[in-house]
């Protein structure tokens, strides 16, 4: 019986990865170069799959439970409904979640500035019933898919194992990279730092001078490539007075 449990709680979490991997797809938008994009499809990935690492602990805790599993699902429900909140506030500010965004937010006349109206608000309560909707779906299609296809923990251990390869593979390239960009100060990497939430950067600046014997420090130079900038300004070529 213990197996069962701890199998539906590995399919209803990765039911919610899924789930949470199309959240978060929409960072990818912003990126811009084929490089940011790499970058970016690692980190989305690696930093879904740190963040479910940590969920999978409280899940362990609470779901042997048969009365605690509708206050974790709830707690899922709350996790995925923070993504979304949280991608719409990025789009706004380019910020995630913390004290200053709550802090505006919450200062009066704050929330009504964002101009959300009644379809706005109808909109984010729909979500949230959707979500809740979909929660109660995952609990009951991991009951199934845990009898049906993953009894038994050998059988479970066989279809896992890839999966963690796969997603460890991720990991590994998306720290080599970011810490790659950091110490040769790529910036189509570095800038991408802030691009998830919670996620959490590798440096190895020192280690790649002192054993690989690699020469970090260069002139400071500026180059602006245009191409691949967010830079949008001027909007229109700029004009200047006769003899300003």
């Amino acid at each position: 019986m213990k197996k069962i449990v701890y199998t539906r709680l590995v399919v209803y979490l990765a039911l919610n990865f899924l789930l949470s991997l199309l959240i978060c797809s929409v960072y990818l938008f912003f990126a811009g170069s084929p490089l940011e994009l790499l970058f970016a499809a690692a980190a989305l990935i690696s930093n879904t799959f740190m963040l479910y690492a940590a969920l999978s602990l409280a899940g362990s805790a609470v779901f042997w439970l048969k009365a605690a599993r509708p206050v974790f699902a709830g707690l899922m429900t709350a996790f995925q409904l923070a993504l979304v909140t949280d991608a719409a506030i990025y789009k706004i500010f380019k910020l995630h979640i913390n004290s200053m965004v709550v802090n505006i937010l919450i200062t009066p006349g704050g929330f009504s500035s964002l101009e959300q109206g009644f379809w706005m608000k109808a909109l984010f309560c729909t979500i949230a019933a959707g979500l809740m909707g979909i929660e109660i779906w995952f609990y009951m299609l991991s009951g199934k898919l845990a009898q049906k296809n993953f009894a038994g923990p050998v059988r479970l251990r066989r279809r896992l194992a890839p999966v963690l390869a796969v997603l460890f593979f991720f990991t590994l390239l998306d720290k080599l990279l970011f810490a790659w960009g950091s110490a040769y100060d790529i910036v189509y990497i570095t800038r991408n730092a802030k691009l998830f939430p919670l996620y959490q950067p590798f440096t190895a600046r020192t280690f790649i001078q002192k054993h690989l014997g690699t020469r970090l420090d260069k002139p400071v130079s500026f180059k602006l490539d245009l191409k691949y900038s967010r830079l949008d300004y001027p909007k229109k070529p700029l004009e200047f007075a006769a003899g300003g």
